[in-house]
């Protein structure tokens, strides 16, 4: 579990992200927080309800992520399949 320091230096790497890519027009790079998990965001999620917490470790912080890694493995099986070809 991520504790202290480290939470919000992660909250705040983003703002930093987005600062730097409205100043050049260009998208974020390695975006921490995708658009519409700015719910996720240290800051916001610790005033949230216990309920909600829990509601939203267990719908998004795994389930999300364990389905783009499930895309991301699945885009580098076909190009490494492509390359062998």
């Amino acid at each position: 579990m991520i504790t202290g320091e480290p939470k919000s230096k992660v909250d705040q790497i983003q703002p930093l992200k987005e600062k730097k890519a409205n100043r050049i027009g260009h998208p974020i790079e390695n975006p921490i927080f995708l658009e519409g998990e700015e719910f996720m965001r240290w800051s916001r999620f610790k005033k949230t309800a216990p309920e909600e917490m829990f509601n939203t470790v267990r719908d998004h912080a795994f389930l999300d992520r364990l389905a783009n890694l499930e895309q991301e493995i699945t885009t580098g099986r076909q190009e490494l399949e492509t390359l062998l070809k």
